[in-house]
């Protein structure tokens, strides 16, 4: 078999479809191909929905009224309003189409029947300035970008995605899709132009929001669809939206969400569950407490009994995080152990405070303990709901 065949077969993954139906494969289309990416062209995060750190044990489904990171990873939950809002539930669902696994669910428990001119309710994730500069935006060599998604509500009609450049004024362009056919998995792909203006910041922080809204009220509607981008005008990003939020039992699901250059979207980049957890412990980590197993208790770290009161504890995260977390421990009635040459303290996670902090380590300063100074020690987390979560979110 000629050189040609072999490479063909090869960048088609199928050994065994016939030479002859393939496309030929020369040295100059080769070439072409290094116009998209072959591999990391999906520039989502958890995007099949696999990590779910901030699940508790035993699982829980929380009843969601305000904004914030919730059981899925990387995935913000955006609820505002100011007179009344509506409440959901949000979980890692184990239902999605053929090929994957996972998706995340948003079900209406109390409804928003009437929305508050401000009200406004939606997924999105949001990115690091110098993981988006492959888009080349706000130079003359902008590139396309095409959003391709599975998505399964029980409620039919139009909704709309938006990407919004956090670095430039709010920079917008929105797109609307068609939800078909209830409780069926359907999938959308979506190009949005590229922008010619305001180049996204080379750092760690904040410079774009991709967000797939639900509901919005009326100051959120009524412009027309901003489908080019744009300076921010708020009645240009919902036009047409239907209200999720109208009926309790709604639900939305979203999984196989991709991000890529170009104006098509090319087959699902699957990623392992390892290489997800580590792009989201950059993020948030999160160590807790499984179930009411001793054989399920979590190592948190060591330390040292500074005082014969209190006790130091080093943790070293498993990846450098995105800046200084911030450490938060639920208080749990005999939730956390501490370990000594002498016995061992019951502590209910109380008083637990930062002595000093990087992106790559922390030292948790726990009071309230009875040993001996100079002495070694170990915490453990041995409760269901102790936990300590680390987060440096967007």
């Amino acid at each position: 078999m000629s050189r040609t065949r072999d490479l063909g077969k090869i960048i088609s993954g199928n050994f065994d479809v016939p030479a002859a139906s393939l496309d030929s494969v020369t040295r100059s289309n080769i070439s072409d191909l290094g116009t998209g990416a072959l591999s990391n062209r999906n520039m989502f995060h958890n995007s099949e929905m696999k990590v779910a750190q901030r699940v508790s044990y035993p699982s829980t489904q929380p009843a969601v009224s305000y904004p914030g990171y919730y059981t899925v990873d990387r995935w913000y939950n955006h609820i505002s309003g100011v007179n009344s809002r509506g409440v959901c539930t949000i979980s890692q669902a184990q239902d999605a189409p053929t090929g994957f696994r996972n998706s995340l669910k948003i079900a209406v428990t109390t409804a928003d029947t009437s929305l508050d001119a401000w009200a406004e309710y939606g997924i999105n994730q949001r990115f690091e300035g110098q993981d988006l500069q492959r888009l080349c935006k706000g130079t003359s060599s902008t590139k396309e970008v095409t959003i391709s998604f599975w998505v399964k509500s029980s409620l039919t009609g139009t909704y709309i995605l938006e990407m919004l450049d956090d670095d430039n004024g709010s920079r917008h362009i929105n797109k609307s899709y068609t939800i078909n056919s209830s409780n069926t998995w359907e999938h959308k792909s979506i190009t949005f132009a590229g922008d010619t203006a305001g180049v996204l910041d080379n750092d760690n922080n904040k410079s774009m929001t991709v967000s797939w809204h639900l509901a919005g009220g009326s100051n959120f509607q009524g412009g027309g669809l901003q489908t080019s981008w744009g300076s921010l005008a708020q009645t240009k990003r919902q036009d047409g939206q239907v209200n999720f939020f109208a009926n309790t039992g709604n639900t939305f699901q979203l999984t196989a969400c991709q991000m890529e250059v170009g104006d098509t979207a090319t087959p699902f980049e699957h990623r392992s569950y390892g290489e997800e957890l580590a792009l989201c412990q950059r993020y948030c980590y999160v160590i807790q407490q499984q179930n009411n197993s001793v054989n399920a208790n979590a190592s948190a770290c060591n330390g040292t009994y500074y005082s014969a009161s209190s006790f130091y504890g080093v943790l070293v995260f498993p990846t450098t995080m995105r800046v200084t977390p911030t450490m938060a421990v639920p208080t749990v009635t005999n939730g956390y152990r501490l370990y000594s040459a002498t016995g061992a303290d019951l502590i209910d996670g109380s008083g637990f405070g930062l002595q000093s902090a990087n992106k790559d380590n922390f030292c948790i300063y726990v009071p309230s303990v009875s040993s001996t100074a100079g002495f070694g020690g170990w915490m453990e987390l041995i409760v269901a709901g102790a936990k300590l979560t680390f987060d440096a979110e967007l």
